[in-house]
């Protein structure tokens, strides 16, 4: 299956009962953000990857605002990050671009995981790995 094919061939079931939840959508733009990376290695070339990664998280920058995640401190931060070193240096401007977006996706997902429960353990190969130490299950 092409590319062309898993963007416009898609069932909608126009009868289902939809829940419209903004951690769906957010998720959703995450992966899509990421597989968006990894087309444009394989794919293209990287300044076209990091142009879509981009976009992708100005789609999550919208989702967590209609949703109520984030507030003015979120602006602020990143009006103040374009002003550092950091972002002003670059020498690219799809590399300064996929900085800034970088920065807005960490600073993004602070404010989303606030909201979520954070105490959870991994599972690794049968090991329970809780703070840091293994246990068998």
């Amino acid at each position: 299956m092409n590319i062309d094919e898993n963007i416009f061939n898609f069932d909608d079931e126009k009868m289902q009962e939809v829940k419209i939840r903004p951690d769906y959508y957010i998720h959703t733009a995450l992966l899509m953000a990421q597989r968006s990376l990894m087309f444009s290695v394989a794919k293209s070339s990287v300044g076209e990857g990091l142009t879509a990664y981009s976009v992708f998280v100005e789609q999550i920058e919208v989702l967590c605002k209609a949703a109520g995640y984030i507030d003015e401190d979120y602006f602020e931060e990143i009006k103040s990050y374009k002003n550092t070193d950091e972002y002003k240096k670059q020498g690219r401007s799809d590399v300064q671009m996929s900085k800034l977006a970088n920065k807005k996706l960490e600073l993004l997902m602070k404010n989303v995981f606030k909201g979520s429960p954070l105490e959870f353990s991994l599972k690794l190969k049968g090991k329970n790995i809780d703070k840091g130490k293994q246990k068998k299950e």
